[in-house]
């Protein structure tokens, strides 16, 4: 059985607990001379990776044993480094996504974060939420309120900003699928009487 074939850049998403590679190259900094190094970081423990060098590319790997970053959304960097140089050589998000591996009598929500909140707003408004739901916090101006605690005109404006990401997330995903950016609409003109 041959290699799987290693993507030359960062992935978009990766299942926690997973081994994960890549392949990267810059122009100017082979991998014989410089070191490249990914620190991704979030809400829990983050993970600092080296890659190695393949002849001047890099091959990144997270183990399965490095790979212990929950599900979630994490910012990364990476910088290459020689003795006293260090730069940036390239940042953004990765989503991680949960382990389906555990236990089958465990129950299993797929919902991103961003559901899930949007989902409790929701249900706050319409006087349904759970007690977990209540318990959520969310940003509100400068500090962090409960759902609980939250004025009408406050849960209106969250849910609405909470509407747009998860719009966001769902155009995100079809692209990732290879749908198109656009819907198609289709209409009918008819003469006017």
């Amino acid at each position: 059985m041959s290699d799987p074939i290693i993507p030359k850049d960062e992935p978009a998403s990766f299942v926690s607990g997973e081994t994960v590679k890549f392949k990267k190259s810059f122009t100017g900094y082979p991998a014989s001379e410089w070191t490249l190094t990914y620190y991704f970081r979030g809400a829990a423990t983050g993970i600092n990776v080296i890659a190695t060098a393949d002849g001047d590319d890099y091959l990144v790997t997270i183990s399965v044993v490095a790979n212990t970053l929950a599900a979630g959304v994490w910012n990364y960097q990476s910088y290459l480094t020689k003795g006293s140089e260090k730069v940036l050589a390239s940042h953004g998000t990765v989503e991680v996504l949960p382990s389906l591996t555990g236990t089958a009598s465990t129950t299993f929500d797929g919902r991103s974060e961003v559901k899930k909140i949007l989902d409790a707003i929701r249900a706050t408004i319409l006087g349904k939420a759970t007690q977990d739901q209540l318990e959520y916090e969310i940003q509100s101006g400068n500090s962090m309120r409960r759902l609980r605690r939250m004025e009408w005109a406050d849960l209106i404006a969250a849910e609405t900003h909470y509407a747009s990401l998860y719009a966001r997330e769902q155009q995100a995903e079809r692209l990732r699928k290879g749908s198109g950016f656009f819907k198609t609409i289709h209409t009918r003109f008819t003469k006017p009487q």
